[in-house]
């Protein structure tokens, strides 16, 4: 399964159907429509939630497509975000206090709670398990340990683990937490209670960053020995052998990494982008999400937005009433909602022009979505300078 497309095609057959002669007309005018309107999108790997300093935490579909930009604004979450079912949680540091806090918001955006976790000092990698948090967190003593919280906020454990240099990537698979020691360049296992399996299960790493466990392998982004830039994704077993040091190679300040089936998301913060790879080391989309603004961490949802493609069962047209203007019903099941009335939702997209110059005279064209529910969305199409040309 993956994408199917209603465009063009489905434009001209509801025409048809309607018995609309707007084509016609279109081309009497000389008139460019270059409209296309349904791109339904069923999510089947789950969202990518990026996290940087600059934009806070960002929304994406695992085929790369923008779902927000700024789905959590003016969040400092560069140390890390995890997803748990429809919420996201972050690290996040108040300037205007000096305070440092773990925040909850839901999978479309909303603060949940904004000062989940409180009186941390310097939080950084984070991971969930079931309802357990567990965070890096700065000690009074210069090193860091892992504390762990419930999702709910309540207090477990602060010195879950403690004595650690420099953390700087942390998952959980089963009973057991894997982080990386970004200045010792090792990857150390321990237990979700606490106790030490082997603090350098993993050794003779060069500044590891983000950590990733599929099955009874890890994953880890580091930067090439001697280089400040350039990176590469290893594999090791849960065991600590290595399978292959050089997985991936030719990034670019690798940070975050997440995986998804049999796909590996990473987040490279010299290019401002994320790459797409398999676990087997093979080039999906080395450029699969770029523009991004500082970025440095990443997660992705366990089951996507919706497990429901969306359905469409009609299209229908129709004039609206004392105006040279068209309305176009779209009717099916599955949408989403989507509100304000424009833009990408995280189950469909219109492919909305914006503005389209007329061939012939300049005008604008303008397509607005004026509704979108579940079962209905409504484009008010033609609009603006339409009306004064015959339409």
């Amino acid at each position: 399964m993956g994408l199917f497309q209603l465009a063009s095609t489905l434009f001209k057959t509801a025409l048809a159907e309607q018995k609309c002669r707007r084509a016609s007309r279109r081309y009497r005018h000389g008139r460019r429509m270059l409209f296309e309107v349904l791109e339904p999108r069923l999510l089947l790997s789950g969202n990518l939630f990026v996290g940087s300093q600059v934009a806070g935490i960002s929304e994406f579909t695992a085929s790369g497509a923008t779902v927000s930009a700024s789905l959590v604004p003016g969040l400092d979450s560069f140390g890390g975000v995890a997803v748990s079912g429809a919420d996201v949680f972050a690290p996040n540091y108040n300037p205007s206090n000096n305070t440092y806090s773990i925040g909850e918001y839901t999978s479309s955006g909303a603060t949940v709670n904004a000062t989940l976790i409180t009186g941390l000092d310097a939080p950084d990698s984070i991971a969930i398990s079931g309802s357990d948090i567990f965070v890096t967190n700065f000690e009074a003593t210069a090193t860091y340990n892992i504390a762990e919280y419930t999702t709910s906020g309540a207090t477990v454990n602060t010195a879950l683990v403690t004595g650690l240099e420099a953390p700087a990537g942390l998952t959980v698979s089963g009973s057991d937490i894997f982080v990386t020691d970004n200045s010792a360049g090792t990857i150390g296992e321990y237990t979700t209670s606490g106790a030490t399996v082997n603090a350098s299960l993993v050794t003779g790493l060069d500044a590891p960053y983000g950590i990733a466990v599929s099955g009874s392998d890890i994953f880890v982004a580091q930067l090439d020995t001697g280089s400040a830039y350039t990176g590469s994704i290893s594999e090791y077993t849960t065991s600590g052998a290595t399978v292959n040091a050089a997985l991936v190679t030719g990034l670019n300040e690798p940070d975050g990494i997440a995986i998804s089936g049999s796909d590996i998301f990473v987040v490279n913060f010299g290019t401002d982008s994320v790459g797409e790879y398999t676990t087997s080391g093979a080039t999906v989309n080395a450029s699969l999400v770029t523009r991004l603004n500082g970025p440095e961490s990443i997660a992705v949802s366990g089951s996507g937005t919706t497990g429901t493609a969306p359905t469409i069962t009609g299209v229908s047209m129709q004039p609206i009433s004392g105006t040279n203007n068209w309305q176009m019903f779209i009717s099916g099941n599955n949408f989403g909602s989507q509100s304000p009335y424009y833009g990408d939702s995280p189950y469909l997209s219109i492919v909305d022009p914006g503005v389209v110059a007329a061939a012939n005279t300049g005008d604008a064209v303008v397509a607005n979505v004026t509704s979108w529910t579940n079962t209905q969305i409504v484009i008010s199409g033609l609009s603006g300078a339409y009306g004064s040309n015959g339409w």
